[in-house]
């Protein structure tokens, strides 16, 4: 029972901490459908979805859908849709209903799907350091990170500085972060890493933590690392490659 109580005050406390950061940063939900399909369907899958895709053309949605595969780790095979850039009052009022459209694609997909998950994700603009880009890369790394509870304000406080000290350096790389608000272990935090190609992979010549000594001095990048080491409970990662062909982007008005 004592367990469980801590978990809520701690789910609800890392609720005020994201309505605190979200200030002033609008359009920063992310809804995120991961759909692993039933094996040996993945084209019927494909299919049913561009199916779906013309069905929201048709109804001109407004909301942009942007499909990825993973290519690695243990969901490798899954697909996972995302739409951006939302308020949460956005989803009482979207464009087009909510349960047409889960209708339709229940029609047109559900006889092709093995399972379904969805989660809620906040961006953290202020944590990032984005390009001017509005798609996706060809191939993005995800990499999630658990932290340990009661240790995400001291974690976050030291992902803060990194962005500053990769432009003040120069270092190569853009990312966004974000925060998972609902829909599985808490706190976990997602950082997602562009690479336009293969080449990108590769690690910069000069090491994260040469970096932050460069930017901050030996005492301060010690301290940096430490706290990112102590406050990380588990971190895994995995490879997505965009799927344009299944995405649906609005037209400009």
């Amino acid at each position: 029972m004592r367990k469980a109580a801590t978990l809520l005050v701690a789910v609800c406390l890392q609720g005020l901490v994201l309505a605190a950061m979200a200030q002033d940063q609008p359009g920063t939900v992310i809804e995120v459908i991961r759909i692993k399909p039933k094996p040996g369907m993945e084209k019927q899958f494909e299919a049913a979805g561009k199916e779906h895709v013309a069905w929201h053309r048709q109804k001109n949605d407004t909301w942009t859908w942007f499909v990825s595969q993973v290519m690695s780790g243990p969901r490798t095979g899954e697909y996972v849709a995302a739409t951006p850039g939302h308020r949460w009052a956005d989803f009482d009022t979207a464009p087009v209903s909510r349960e047409e459209d889960q209708a339709d694609a229940a029609t047109r997909i559900g006889q092709y799907v093995d399972s379904i998950e969805t989660l809620y994700v906040v961006s953290l603009p202020k944590h990032s350091r984005p390009t001017e880009a509005t798609t996706p890369s060809k191939y993005t790394t995800l990499v999630t990170i658990y932290v340990k509870q009661g240790m995400e304000t001291e974690y976050l406080n030291a992902v803060s500085k990194l962005p500053a000290a990769m432009e003040k350096t120069n270092w190569p790389g853009h990312y966004n972060f974000a925060t998972l608000a609902n829909g599985g272990e808490h706190p976990t935090f997602f950082l997602l890493l562009r690479r336009d190609k293969w080449a990108d992979f590769a690690q910069p010549e000069k090491p994260f933590e040469k970096m932050l000594e460069d930017a901050y001095g030996r005492a301060e990048a010690d301290s940096i690392l430490k706290t990112l080491d102590k406050s990380t409970a588990k971190v895994s990662s995995e490879m997505r490659a965009y799927r344009p062909d299944l995405s649906y982007v609005p037209k400009s008005p």
